[in-house]
């Protein structure tokens, strides 16, 4: 079975690369963070996977519920995707098309766990550095997770660099076994 991932991917790069010829990018960008929020209604989910609700039904409801945000590429590929019955991928082809944004505006997002909130000037220290090493915008996003211990662990696509606490315990539990 194909993954969502893999039926995404040829709608986000499609919808990328028009949205780059048209000058669009932050229009498809604004248009996808609203939409994404449709389908993390389960009431919405529910009711377009139900098997009394017609394909025309399920397109005036995304179409009803995208009115502030649509226009009208963005309407086409809604079509496009109701007559497919894509729909389910929305939220993947959202996520790719930010990733290719991102590439494209050489941004990376970084999660940040920490047991305490950075302040202000840790956060500017850290997204300067975080700039320079990776020669890219960084974009933080902080979670608070009490299971460190102590410390941090950035995670920016496959890089992860922790200094958490929890991960020294455990080398150094490691090294006292091997000894």
């Amino acid at each position: 079975m194909i993954s969502n991932r893999a039926l995404a991917r040829p709608y986000a790069r499609a919808i990328f690369e028009l949205a780059v010829q048209t000058k669009k990018l932050a229009t498809w960008a604004e248009f996808f963070r609203v939409s994404v929020l449709m389908f993390s209604d389960e009431r919405i989910v529910t009711y377009m996977q139900h098997p009394r609700t017609t394909i025309d039904a399920v397109y005036q409801c995304l179409v009803t519920l995208s009115k502030p945000v649509l226009f009208l590429e963005a309407d086409n590929f809604l079509k496009l995707l109701v007559r497919n019955k894509r729909w389910s991928v929305f939220t993947t082809i959202a996520a790719i098309f930010s990733e290719l944004q991102n590439d494209y505006e050489e941004k990376v997002v970084a999660q940040v766990r920490s047991v305490v909130p950075f302040t202000e000037q840790e956060q500017a220290a850290l997204m300067q550095f975080l700039n320079r090493y990776l020669s890219k915008t960084v974009q933080i996003e902080t979670e608070i997770d009490a299971s460190l211990l102590g410390g941090f662990i950035i995670r920016v696509g496959d890089l992860v660099i922790d200094h958490s606490v929890r991960s020294s315990l455990n080398r150094l539990r490691a090294l006292v076994l091997i000894h």
